[in-house]
């Protein structure tokens, strides 16, 4: 299953969730602000996804924080990506 971790108002993971809903990607979203404090997630950039733990788009900063994943693939590398 494929993952969709993003901070609230980040402007990139409106654009990933409308890609995965039109190729019909399950997904689940999950919010970094829902998350308990310390959860490892919170470390992602965001928009990121994930699959089985392993990340497809962004990064492990390390440590929690406000980072975005920039520049987003194109439409196309980031479907093969996650097709794999």
């Amino acid at each position: 299953m494929i993952e969709l971790v993003f901070f609230p108002g980040c402007p990139l993971a409106n654009q990933i969730r409308t890609w995965l809903i039109n190729w019909r990607v399950p997904f689940r979203e999950i919010c970094q602000d829902t998350l308990e404090e310390g959860h490892p997630m919170q470390n992602l950039t965001s928009p990121s996804l994930l699959r089985d733990g392993e990340i497809l788009l962004g990064e492990n900063l390390g440590a929690p924080g406000a980072g975005c994943t920039w520049p987003l693939p194109d439409a196309e590398t980031l479907r093969k990506t996650i097709s794999g």
